[in-house]
Formats: C-alpha cells, structure tokens, sequence
C-alpha cells in the first residue's frame, strides 16, 4: 500500500498554522495545511523578473470573499467524489473554505482568497528567484496564470499546492491533499489541476 499523505507539510510563512504527522482517521484538517504558501513580499533589493503572466480579463473577487464555498459547486464536488459539507472560515485578511474529509472522502480541498495573504503574479516570481519553493511549475488555468508551487515537496505523498491570478495583483491559494485509495494519488497536481478548472469554470461562468 502507498504511504499516507504527508498532511501538514506546507509549513511556512504566510498561511501555516503548523505541522502534523499524518492523520490516522479524520483530520478535519485547517485550510492552510493544504494550501501552497510562501513569503508574499519579496525582498525589495531583488531585481523583478524581466517578465511575467499578466491576466487578461481580471474577476472581481467581492463575491467569491464573501461565499468562499461556492468556488465549487455541488455537481463539481459530486465530481470529485466529496459528499461532506465543505466549511468556510473567515479572518480579517481571508476567505477560506475546505471541501472534504481524508477518512470519509479520501480527499480534502481547500482555498484562500485575499490579496494581503495571496500575494501577486510577480510575487511568485521574485519568490522563485529567491529560491523560496521547493518546486514551481508554471501554468495556464482557462487562460488565467498560475503556478504549481510550495515550500516543501510532498507530491510523493498526494499533496499538491498551486496559485492562481484573479488579478495581477491579487490571487488565490488552492491544495489538494489525497489519501492513497483516491484516485490520482501519485499525481495530486494532475487532480489539483482538474480543480483549478472547476473553480474557474465557476468563478467566471458560473460552474457546471
């Protein structure tokens, strides 16, 4: 059997709360254990990337901060097999919600919104210039610019971080964390990806 995934290992600046070994039955686990993270303001003597993504057509994230849950609808949850009521939770700098549940769903989802704590497309940049993540991987979500990336790699263990842009200077944090009966546990950024597009499929039509 595969090993359990790794949860709690995105343990760093901005949005962790802190580590844990691997749940032995229901972790109902805090949305910032699954979602990437990393030092949303870059040292200001770094030079900024020559050049970056930019968002075409920004979204307004009004809605989306006030009713985080609705990222994904219920027939997209459906997809993803989740049958638990997914649970937001709001701060004074973020929206957050957690779909899912490891023991029950074999898969948790989780976003933030909140251009303080989410930072900008060029963040991700100058982070990654500075050597703050331990992968990155550049990607294109429904036109919209994104990244595969985190401070620890724990994709060996089905957990998988990205951002996406809303607006170039605000975007959101999406993770994914798979028990190892899910499918696509070897490939969580594959499964993450296939969200991505749920959430933006919602965000910008609606969802199906």
């Amino acid at each position: 059997m595969a090993n359990r995934p790794l949860h709690g290992l995105f343990c760093a600046a901005v949005l962790l709360a802190g580590c844990n070994s691997a749940p032995s039955a229901d972790p109902a686990p805090e949305i910032t254990d699954t979602t990437a993270s990393f030092s949303t303001t870059a040292d200001n003597s770094q030079p900024a990337p020559s050049s970056v993504p930019q968002v075409a057509e920004p979204i307004d994230p009004g809605y989306w901060e006030n009713n985080p849950c609705e990222v994904l609808t219920s027939t997209q949850q459906n997809k993803l097999s989740i049958d638990t009521t997914p649970q937001p939770e709001t701060t004074s700098t973020q929206s957050r919600c957690t779909w899912g549940s490891l023991s029950d769903d074999q898969i948790t989802i989780s976003v933030a919104l909140g251009d303080e704590k989410s930072g900008s497309v060029q963040g991700w940049y100058e982070n990654n210039e500075l050597g703050r993540y331990d992968y990155f991987d550049p990607i294109t979500i429904n036109g919209y610019p994104g990244v595969f990336a985190d401070m620890t790699d724990a994709r060996d263990h089905g957990v998988c971080g990205s951002y996406i842009a809303l607006q170039d200077d605000y975007t959101y944090s999406l993770g994914a964390t798979l028990y190892d009966d899910y499918p696509g546990y070897d490939e969580p950024c594959a499964v993450l990806e296939d969200v991505a597009e749920m959430a933006m499929d919602t965000m910008t039509e609606g969802g199906s």
